[in-house]
């Protein structure tokens, strides 16, 4: 059972750690797969290719095999659709043009919504793992702690806002933490 214990949870969320054990196996799956050119004549090629590199990466980064067609095609259709504005259609124009990076860059788009996807798990079960979010006294005692451990950069009037406001939005904040320390340790090359 859990009791809030945010030293815990922010050595479990640590930008070095999610460095470690997501983004490099992630990044080392992409770079172990190889395009023969940088564009794709057609959208049957793109649309193989992109699937294809799918398969790859889940195999080698999530240890899944076998992913059925409608499976492999129905996630790269949802993450281009996410992750290009304009959707699967601007993915291709890219892939088949060379522009914006051409499909290089589609191969990278679907890598880093594995890396998203993959750190939006390890964050929901590391902060599972630290606190019951079911028990309202339990998160308050952990932004208390947060407050406690912050209060020089809260500043006065921050540092009195009670743990019990922050309490509703525990995950954000953590969350926005997390994001500042990853934007601090690579400025900073940490």
């Amino acid at each position: 059972m859990p009791t809030a214990n945010l030293d815990k949870l922010l050595a479990l969320v640590d930008p070095g750690r999610l460095a470690l054990e997501i983004e490099q196996p992630n990044h080392l799956a992409r770079e172990q797969y190889h395009l023969k050119r940088m564009i794709a004549h057609d959208f049957d090629e793109f649309l193989s290719l992109a699937v294809d590199y799918y398969r790859h990466h889940a195999s080698q980064v999530m240890g899944r095999n076998n992913i059925r067609d409608e499976e492999a095609y129905g996630e790269v259709r949802r993450i281009l659709d996410s992750s290009h504005q304009g959707g699967l259609q601007t993915a291709y124009v890219a892939a088949r043009t060379g522009i914006n990076g051409g499909m290089p860059a589609v191969l990278n788009s679907i890598r880093d919504a594995f890396i998203q996807e993959a750190e939006e798990q390890y964050f929901n079960h590391a902060f599972s793992t630290c606190v019951n979010e079911m028990d309202d006294e339990e998160v308050e005692r952990l932004m208390q702690q947060y407050i406690q451990r912050n209060r020089a950069f809260l500043g006065q009037q921050q540092a009195e806002i009670r743990a019990r406001q922050l309490a509703r939005n525990a995950r954000d904040i953590i969350r926005a933490h997390v994001a500042y320390a990853k934007k601090v340790r690579s400025q900073w090359h940490l």
